[in-house]
């Protein structure tokens, strides 16, 4: 891979943490990060071969990211645990299996509560 580039289409999002493994005396990993303003900011060359290179781009004051955009004219092998979190726009809604958890725990404390009613 020689660039690759990170988007939530019609969101933003707030922090983006990235893994890059780069072979053997490449070391020319450049990112460029776009802001929800159209403002962009680079840096590098960043990483190295060992792995281990986790990099955190982080916004304050309620700052968006639109874009994060990783270059390498020589390539890079791969590109691990990419997390994005802090997107725009997005409702959290739980797993069917969770509710199913919760509403057989409901259920089996009001059985509590009504057998030592009888009592």
């Amino acid at each position: 891979m020689n660039d690759i580039t990170f988007s939530v289409p019609g969101h933003t999002f707030q922090d983006f943490i990235l893994n890059p493994f780069e072979p053997a005396n490449n070391n020319d990993l450049m990112i460029t990060v776009t802001m929800s303003d159209g403002s962009t900011f680079s840096f590098g060359p960043y990483g190295s071969t060992h792995g281990n290179n986790f990099l955190t781009i982080t916004t304050i004051n309620n700052e968006a990211i639109a874009s994060v955009r990783i270059d390498s004219a020589g390539g890079f092998d791969d590109l691990r645990q990419p997390r994005v979190s802090g997107i725009s726009g997005v409702v959290v809604v739980p797993e069917p299996s969770s509710l199913l958890l919760l509403g057989s725990g409901v259920l089996g404390f009001v059985g509590v509560l009504r057998r030592k009613r009888t009592r």
